[in-house]
């Protein structure tokens, strides 16, 4: 059996992050019962790609990947200009943030959380159990 994916690029503006937060948790909806976490944690994620990953609105890519298989893995990428803090790496239960409050929410609500940034953007991966 083939993996079930949704892949979804747009452009870095509140509007369009808003419809593909809106096509991930409905595809993801198919596969899991936790879909308030999962949007919860998507739009953290999506939105703090809005906010940091690149100066003003409109002015670069952002990717969205939900894959189905052994679990729910939803990957958002960018090519902004990274976390100033970089992390490779944040494991449940360990995830310290200096900034506000999204690793840490995003850390609770999903089984994993992996982060990579560095100067060609920033690569955040959630999985959740289906």
């Amino acid at each position: 059996m083939k993996a079930a994916r949704l892949t979804r690029h747009f452009e870095n503006s509140p509007q369009a992050a808003a419809l593909a937060l809106q096509d991930c948790v409905h595809f993801c909806a198919q596969y899991s019962r936790r879909t308030d976490d999962i949007e919860l944690a998507l739009a953290e994620a999506i939105n703090n790609v809005v906010d940091h990953a690149y100066l003003g609105p409109g002015k670069g890519t952002v990717e969205i990947n939900a894959t189905v298989g052994g679990g729910l893995c939803c990957t958002i990428k960018d090519a902004g200009r990274g976390m100033k803090r970089q992390v490779n790496k944040l494991q449940c239960g360990s995830a310290v943030s200096e900034r506000g409050h999204g690793l840490t929410l995003m850390n609770a609500l999903a089984t994993d959380l992996a982060i990579k940034s560095g100067k060609d953007g920033t690569s955040l991966s959630l999985k959740f159990p289906i």
